[in-house]
């Protein structure tokens, strides 16, 4: 008994010392209601929400879906393409299917970056919008 005491303590003091675990989210943006884009990023399980969203601003692990009216650059080298999304646009981020932030914005600007990143995410602008209208 004293030797599975000892086993337990020392299996709750190591995994005390292990770095932060990751978690993957899920970004939906959709303007006026239809989905232009799904992605999957991830982020350190002790993220805020100010991290969350400085994470969507970052290339994403992968991407779910995407609307075939997204323009693509045709060519790695040709850099990022920026489009631009009037009117409504909701923005929402979900872990395991539970709301972690959302945003409503008038108007955004999403990116595609090709070199080194092959999926969309919100621009440095668009995080900083989110932010604001999330009450951060």
């Amino acid at each position: 008994m004293k030797n599975v005491f000892i086993a337990l303590a020392l299996c709750i003091i190591v995994s005390a010392c292990l770095p932060p675990g990751r978690k993957l989210l899920n970004m939906t943006v959709a303007n006026q209601g239809e989905v232009v884009f799904e992605t999957v990023f991830d982020v350190a399980d002790s993220s805020d929400e100010s991290e969350l969203w400085d994470a969507a601003g970052q290339c994403p692990f992968s991407v779910v879906r995407e609307m075939d009216s997204l323009p693509k650059p045709e060519q790695p080298e040709e850099g990022q393409t920026l489009v631009e999304l009037d009117d409504s646009v909701a923005i929402s981020i979900t872990w395991t299917g539970k709301l972690q932030a959302e945003a409503m914005l008038e108007g955004a600007t999403v990116e595609m970056c090709s070199a080194g990143c092959s999926g969309w995410h919100l621009t440095a602008q668009t995080v900083r919008r989110a932010k604001e209208a999330a009450g951060l």
